[in-house]
């Protein structure tokens, strides 16, 4: 911190750079409020869609990898908050499902394929539930018609 504080003074001391304004200073440090990473006891008031190089998002709670892939922008943003809605609290849900699609696909590049850790599990564990459903149901109907 001591150090911090000793380049702040010492770019403060350059003739070029000027001291804002209480006031703006203030209207500035909104940003600060912004975190990727809410804690429990937090009040979450919005979500804000992120377009970053994924190493920036590591510490992020909700983030997905967009690589080239053949999806159009629309159906990847909303397979991403898709996915962010199946970890996520109620608050968090609402929050995410309030986005837009435009304020989703505004930074993002065409042609993508959304990628997130555990996908695959969850696509392998979806199919195996549907296939069991399936098999049960078969199994009901062939006993049915004994």
């Amino acid at each position: 911190a001591d150090l911090v504080d000793t380049d702040v003074r010492e770019l403060l001391e350059e003739p070029s750079i000027q001291a804002l304004d209480p006031a703006v200073r203030a209207q500035l440090a909104a940003h600060d409020t912004l975190t990727g990473t809410p804690l429990d006891d937090e009040e979450i008031m919005y979500a804000v869609a992120v377009c970053a190089p994924y190493s920036a998002l590591s510490s992020y709670k909700f983030r997905v990898k967009l690589t080239p892939g053949s999806q159009k922008k629309g159906k990847a943003a909303r397979q991403a908050i898709g996915i962010f809605c199946a970890s996520a609290s109620p608050k968090e849900r609402d929050l995410c499902v309030a986005l837009k699609d435009d304020e989703l696909v505004r930074n993002m590049l065409g042609n993508v394929k959304v990628v997130a850790s555990g996908m695959a599990q969850a696509s392998r564990a979806a199919k195996n539930e549907r296939k069991a459903a399936a098999t049960t149901k078969r199994q009901n109907k062939q006993k049915g018609s004994e």
